[in-house]
């Protein structure tokens, strides 16, 4: 009896002494060449920010220090149209995730025509010491254009995704517009 519990207790024995094999050969599997491998594709998504939008716009927008959102609600009286806005100082903690979407490769792929008249209801503004660059976003065109800080446009794209509709939800969880749009938006 006493010899089949010192057996057992052996065999627990090898089997975390075997556990703990495992977890430092595969800690010890870490290959370099795939941190290098990240180093490239960030350097190939920098690499298309920055010819898509020049340099000076693309070091105001990875350099910001500071992010102010605005939402824009248009509505229409019978004589005129009425634009409130509302803007707030993105958290330090979301400039990275902001960063992170306007850094994306596919956003810079196409301008296709549209045939609709373009009314930005969201708009980030990236400031870095004093240089400002501005990015509106018409989630209905489903467009997105970058201005200098005078308002200027500079360039225009497509939204190929959903990612800044639902930052943009996350900054204004009231705004009913980009509720509705996150709930019925099938891409």
């Amino acid at each position: 009896m006493k010899r089949k519990r010192s057996v057992k207790g052996f065999g627990y024995e090898i089997a975390i002494s075997l556990l703990f094999a495992l977890l430092v050969c595969t800690g010890c599997l870490a290959n370099p060449s795939n941190a290098t491998e990240s180093y490239k594709s960030q350097a190939k998504t920098d690499s298309i920010m920055r010819k898509a939008v020049g340099d000076s716009i693309y070091n105001i927008i990875t350099n910001a220090k500071k992010v102010v959102a605005e939402e824009i609600k248009m509505t229409m009286d019978s004589t005129k149209v009425i634009v409130r806005r509302k803007s707030i100082n993105v958290k330090t903690k979301y400039i990275p995730l902001a960063q992170f979407i306007v850094s994306d490769p596919k956003i810079y792929v196409s301008n296709l025509t549209s045939y609709g008249k373009f009314f930005p209801c969201f708009k980030l503004t990236f400031t870095k010491k004093k240089e400002k660059c501005i990015l509106n976003f018409d989630f209905g065109l489903k467009k997105w254009n970058v201005c200098d800080s005078k308002g200027k446009q500079i360039k225009m794209y497509d939204l190929p995704s959903d990612d800044m509709l639902r930052l943009a939800n996350m900054l204004f969880p009231e705004n009913d517009l980009y509720k509705n749009l996150i709930n019925t938006d099938k891409r």
